[in-house]
């Protein structure tokens, strides 16, 4: 597998990273409020807080000092995500490789992590309520940030081939 300064040798990837890490922020800030709002509705008794308040010692993690530091950290590790999706899935078309991703990253927070991270239920002690809303949050997380990467991906390679003809048709022309 050809890396993307192999395959467009000379072309900056500059614009097109920025992307993904804007995708990975804008979805990372998206998805915790709306993971917040399930909280504060009781769709989920777990808010993305939640794993905060367990680690402070003074308990300030669940105040809402709390909430916007989880709201940050949590942006940034969506964009970690982000770019994994586009280092392991980019060139992948349509909505079905985004809900697994989601999907496969939920099962590792709750199934893999849950018994390490405090405040992270483990899978097996989750409500119905916990598990279907969680699932479903991440789920259309991974919906986004795979459909939003991909899209950019085949834009940027629209992009570079325009610049390649009309590069080629100059040169034909001299």
């Amino acid at each position: 597998m050809m890396s993307d300064s192999q395959e467009y040798p000379g072309q900056s990837l500059g614009p097109y990273y920025m992307r993904v890490l804007s995708i990975g922020w804008y979805g990372g800030l998206m998805f915790t409020l709306f993971g917040w709002i399930a909280s504060q509705f009781s769709f989920t008794s777990n808010g993305p807080q939640s794993f905060l308040a367990e680690i402070t010692s003074q308990g300030w993690g669940a105040t809402w000092l709390g909430v916007v530091v989880s709201f940050l950290v949590l942006s940034m590790v969506s964009i970690v995500i982000a770019f994994c999706y586009h280092v392991l899935l980019k060139k992948r078309k349509g909505i079905v490789s985004g809900a697994c991703y989601g999907l496969v990253i939920w099962l590792l927070l709750y199934a893999v992590l849950g018994p390490i991270l405090p405040g992270v239920p483990v899978l097996t002690t989750m409500s119905l309520d916990d598990f279907v809303t969680t699932a479903c949050l991440f789920l259309v997380y991974g919906v986004f940030i795979g459909y939003s990467i991909s899209y950019e991906y085949s834009e940027y390679k629209k992009l570079l081939r325009l610049k390649e003809t009309k590069a080629s048709s100059n040169y034909s022309k001299s």
